[in-house]
This record gives structure tokens, sequence and C-alpha cells, in this order.
């Protein structure tokens, strides 16, 4: 009676959300198929690519922002002829969205050298980044690639 009564529980707990297994969120890829000219084939480009020059890390979701679960997320991102990252998409975060979002607060604040084309700064589409989430704290909370 006992185990039937737990079993009944966790399915309860478990259909309500209150529990929740880690799964991997993946979201549409507005930048899938899409075959940008690397910037070094551009006739008059001034550098292969947009340059990040401030980062900011992001903060670990979780509680209070400690170290919890290891995870990542996958974002898409443009950068605009000021160098700031716009229309970013979270593309994949495990193991459940909150990772994505932290990625996007960080990413929003971060700060790019932008691709110049014939001595003008111009957007640059389509750049991807991958935050790791470590649950190593001396390493700092978060990796790029």
């Amino acid at each position: 009676m006992k185990k039937l009564i737990m079993t009944v529980a966790v399915l309860f707990l478990s259909a309500t959300g209150c529990v929740s297994e880690p799964q991997l969120v993946q979201n549409e890829n507005r930048c899938e198929g899409f075959e940008a000219t690397p910037a070094y084939q551009l006739e008059g480009a001034a550098r292969k690519s947009v340059v990040p020059v401030s980062r900011v890390s992001p903060q670990y979701p979780g509680r209070n922002g400690k170290p919890g679960k290891p995870g990542f997320a996958k974002v898409i991102l443009d950068v605009n002829a000021e160098g700031e990252p716009i229309n970013i998409q979270i593309v994949e975060s495990w193991p459940n969205a909150r990772y994505g979002k932290a990625t996007m607060r960080a990413i929003k604040q971060w700060k790019y050298q932008p691709l110049i084309l014939d001595d003008k700064a111009v957007v640059s589409l389509c750049h991807q980044v991958t935050m790791n989430f470590e649950k190593k704290p001396e390493e700092g909370v978060a990796k790029t690639s």
C-alpha cells in the first residue's frame, strides 16, 4: 500500500510539473542553411569577423546564482554597426530554458568591434555562441566557445 501511495504521488508531481527531468530545449534556428560569404572573401573587408571587446559572464541559473547543475546554451546573434549584439535567439538550452535565458541576458551586455567593409561599419549576421556552465566555481561561472 505504501508503494502504491508513493507511486501515485510521484506520478502526480511529475504530471503537474513539480518534478522535472532535464530536457534539451531546442528552438527553430533562423540561420540554419544560411551561408554568408566569409568576411575575408569580401572585397574591401578590413577584418575577417566581428571581434568581442567586452564580455559579461552570465549568472549561473538556479539559487542565488550559485553553481548547480552543469549545462549549456547555444545562441545565434547578429552584430550591428555599433558593435551591439542584436536579434539574439536561443537555439539550444540544456538542462532547461533557464540556461538559455541567463546566456541571453549576459550577451545583451557584450560589445564587439563591428565588421568593417569599405571603411564603413556594417551589420554582421548569424554568429553562434555556446556558453558552457560548469560546476567548478574556481574556474569561473561559464565558458564561451
